[in-house]
């Protein structure tokens, strides 16, 4: 019989003077105690492995978030947690590594400190496009300058998500990350510059360039490219390579050679080039070709053409000039020496005349 229900009937009846028919019904009493007694058991031991596995797991959940903040903290971003609802922003991740700022400095650093943060010249469009991601409950990029604590102004790049965790729908939190961008912006800068310089450069010479990719795609050009050429804007614009090149070799004398010389330059990418191209107008162009080189390799081709028609029509003037003037001289010369024969022949003659007088006299 199950010892708590013996204990019971011990306590409460007397077993000797129970009837046989109670002690049948005693004995199924005492299998359902049993039974009870199993599934406390089995209920403790769930229990007692339930709590186990849970202790394992929030053991595990802590050391994952601890590794996920070093991860992040590495990669040199700032995790975000924003309550929409209280305003309060929970951060982790390299937050003394971005704004100078401790753990328990930023604790208390919530979306009105945030905004305050934010240089006034780009506080608006920041707080427009973080309104517009709240009321459609989506993503938010924005690019913004952030006063650290030192009260210098940083380059941030901040990405964030909305979420909704109520039915009506309404954004109540938001996660995101910010990230430093300061290098970037400045390394941006300069090449802005370069290309600003390189842009300057290009437009200020007199010749017309044109830059292609290994595909003879255009890549860039100058406005005296177009002009030399007489492209239209709709053309230059469509970048259509084949439109810009039937238009331009109609205007040849040989387009044909025109167009084997392109061949043969992209059939050798290292190779530099110099050629002549006469227009049916008469116009008279140098063209100049180099590869253009990107460390030991070649990314492109560049060509440069120039209007030389004058030059070479003033050196062809000049030429024949020379050649008439030349030919002038040497007439004259001619002329010339054909005079002193003469003149030579004249003395001569005088010479023989005295002598001819003086032979006379003396007879």
């Amino acid at each position: 019989m199950n010892k708590l229900l013996k204990r019971q009937i011990k306590k409460y009846l007397k077993m000797e003077t129970c009837p046989e028919e109670a002690k049948m019904f005693l004995e199924i009493i005492s299998e359902t105690y049993d039974g009870f007694d199993q599934d406390r058991d089995l209920m403790e031991r769930s229990l007692d492995i339930s709590s186990r596995e849970h202790i394992a797991l929030v053991q595990s959940l802590k050391e994952s978030d601890e590794r996920y903040k070093i991860v992040v903290k590495q990669t040199g971003q700032m995790i975000y947690d924003y309550d929409v609802v209280t305003g309060k922003i929970s951060w982790f991740g390299a937050i003394s590594e971005i704004t100078g700022l401790s753990e328990k400095e930023i604790s208390n650093f919530n979306i009105k400190k945030w905004e305050e943060s934010i240089h006034p010249e780009d506080r608006g469009d920041a707080l427009n496009e973080l309104e517009k991601a709240m009321n459609s409950v989506g993503n938010y990029k924005v690019n913004y300058r952030f006063k650290i604590k030192s009260g210098k102004y940083i380059n941030i790049e901040d990405e964030g998500l909305f979420i909704s965790e109520q039915h009506n729908g309404k954004a109540t939190r938001m996660y995101g990350v910010m990230k430093d961008i300061t290098e970037r912006k400045r390394s941006e800068e300069k090449i802005k510059q370069s290309l600003s310089l390189i842009s300057a450069t290009l437009e200020s010479t007199g010749d017309g360039i044109l830059v292609v990719d290994m595909q003879g795609k255009w890549a860039h050009y100058n406005n005296k490219f177009l002009e030399l050429w007489k492209i239209p804007s709709k053309i230059a614009e469509s970048k259509n390579d084949k439109l810009a090149l039937d238009y331009v070799i109609k205007q040849l004398k040989d387009p044909k050679r025109f167009i084997d010389k392109v061949m043969e330059l992209y059939s050798k990418p290292k190779a530099n080039s110099f050629d002549i191209i006469k227009f049916k107008d008469g116009r008279i162009f140098e063209r100049y070709s180099q590869p253009q080189i990107l460390g030991n390799e070649v990314v492109g081709r560049v060509w440069s053409f120039r209007d030389a028609t004058e030059r070479i029509k003033a050196e062809a003037a000049m030429k024949a000039s020379e050649k008439k003037l030349k030919n002038e001289i040497e007439k004259i010369e001619f002329m010339g020496q054909m005079g002193l024969k003469k003149h030579k022949d004249m003395i001569e003659m005088k010479r023989r005349i005295k002598e001819l007088e003086a032979q006379v006299e003396n007879t």
